[in-house]
């Protein structure tokens, strides 16, 4: 099996709206849109690029 690379990237951003600490976050997975294969018990396909991003308040 060839090896690969897989790049993943996030940044976070924190704020105060209305006085509320506001975080905001993005996590980029498999920047470069690699095919990989993972394996353990069985060989499967890796995760496609993926965006997640996400938001939380303090109250």
């Amino acid at each position: 099996m060839p090896s690969w690379t897989r790049l993943g990237i996030g940044t976070r951003y924190a704020t105060k709206v209305s006085g509320k600490p506001v975080t905001l976050r993005a996590n980029l997975q498999n920047a470069f849109d690699r095919a990989c294969r993972i394996t353990s018990t069985y060989a499967t396909v890796g995760a496609p690029r993926m965006l997640m991003l996400s938001a939380s308040v303090d109250f």
